[in-house]
């Protein structure tokens, strides 16, 4: 049966369960993937820059018109529109407001502040989408106010204020 639960034998005679074993496997491997134990990321996994090269890749291969997901992962590089790297990419370009759409049967569409961005109409226009993207995201937000225009320290001691 599924639910029986079986026992192993460790070193010393002491017994342990496997379905117990599984499910701290489980949600250990869930915690280094979010970043959070048992949480969902809440930040994008791509840079800026990156997700820049997204909205730049729709731009200019399709002139900034909405494009089928399928049809736009081959313009940056995939060729399987599943591939979970390319569905990252997209989600990142998505959390940083560049795009709307992020999954493999949406419509990728440039957003008005990833139009300011590819193609703005002045360089103090695209400076402020620049930083209003980096806005976006909660926890970048949280870390430019703490810092309130101050040099952020060396590695060691800003890790240790992230944490």
């Amino acid at each position: 049966m599924a639910d029986e639960q079986t026992t192993t034998a460790k070193p010393g005679g002491k017994r342990k369960s496997t379905r117990a074993t599984k499910k701290k496997k489980q949600l250990r491997q869930r915690a280094t993937l979010s970043g959070a134990p048992g949480g969902p990321w809440t930040f994008p996994k791509h840079t800026l820059e990156k997700a820049i090269g997204v909205a730049h890749a729709l731009e200019e291969k399709n002139a900034g018109k909405p494009l089928k997901s399928a049809d736009f992962a081959p313009l940056v590089g995939f060729k399987k529109v599943q591939d979970w790297r390319y569905l990252e990419l997209l989600r990142s370009a998505s959390q940083y407001g560049l795009v709307q759409g992020s999954g493999s049967t949406a419509t990728v569409e440039l957003t008005e502040l990833g139009q300011d961005i590819v193609a703005p109409s002045s360089p103090s226009q695209r400076q402020k989408a620049l930083l209003e993207a980096f806005n976006k995201v909660d926890v970048f937000k949280n870390v430019a106010s703490f810092y309130a225009g101050k040099r952020i320290p060396e590695d060691e001691f800003f890790a240790n204020t992230l944490a």
